[in-house]
């Protein structure tokens, strides 16, 4: 976990000078964002990966074992955020706090080895199927927001920001925790569980906003996000992933 992380603030680093460095050839100027400001956005997480569990007991005498998987997939994004600049110290600087929420719906499976409950040493292997497991994400992210100059591709009134800073984690994720065996037989019932815990991993991304009116614009967004969570039964849970959204933006 902590490997993860020095690799995540090495990104952030690397993204952060390609940022300056990029920006420094645009145009002097940037229209002037307000001192506040909001962002609600819709949007999609990209990401796909397996969680794995194992377990064992013991069972007529012998030892049972069940290993499990979950298919975890992206989904609807939702998010929202408020900031403030600081006016007028560091005048191309700010910092916001934002709140985003995804779900997705995964199929998983199951292999158990049941005992004989007669014969010893004549287990058997059963292979059960899962669909309809929920998995969620929340992450709180504290950013520090930079304001960037506007590349001469864009029109004189967009506003692009970076921001860069830490997302705290919190995971829900349905899974199997063991299986029922019905007495007497070599059957296995998976027991499907919720689980979750809380972690703390990075962000790091681009907005760029087109004002409408002089309070409102539209915009979007692209960012990555990324951290590891141990739940009680697994460990090393990957969450967060490339994100995209698009939306209202207020300012005041």
């Amino acid at each position: 976990m902590r490997s993860s992380r020095a690799k995540l603030m090495k990104i952030c680093a690397v993204v952060a000078g390609l940022v300056v460095a990029v920006a420094l050839p645009a145009r002097a100027q940037a229209p002037e964002p307000h001192k506040f400001f909001v962002g609600v956005n819709a949007g999609a997480q990209v990401h796909s990966h397996t969680l794995s569990t194992s377990d064992s007991f013991t069972v007529y005498d012998e030892t049972a074992t069940v290993t499990s998987s979950a298919n975890i997939k992206g989904g609807f994004l939702f998010d929202v955020s408020g900031g403030y600049r600081i006016i007028p110290r560091f005048p191309r600087f700010g910092v916001s706090v934002g709140l985003s929420r995804t779900s997705s719906t995964g199929d998983g499976s199951v292999v158990a080895t049941i005992p004989n409950p007669i014969l010893f040493d004549s287990s058997r292997a059963v292979n059960i199927a899962l669909d309809s497991l929920d998995h969620s994400e929340v992450a709180v992210n504290i950013s520090a927001v930079l304001f960037m100059p506007v590349p001469d591709f864009l029109p004189d009134n967009a506003l692009i920001t970076f921001s860069v800073g830490p997302s705290i984690f919190t995971l829900k994720q349905e899974l199997v925790t063991t299986v029922a065996i019905p007495a007497g037989t070599q059957d296995a019932v998976p027991q499907v569980g919720s689980e979750s815990k809380t972690a703390v991993g990075f962000h790091a991304g681009f907005d760029c906003t087109f004002p409408v009116t002089q309070m409102a614009g539209i915009g979007g967004f692209v960012r990555y996000s990324g951290g590891t969570v141990d739940l009680p039964s697994a460990s090393d849970v990957k969450v967060g992933g490339f994100q995209a959204g698009a939306g209202l933006r207020l300012g005041f």
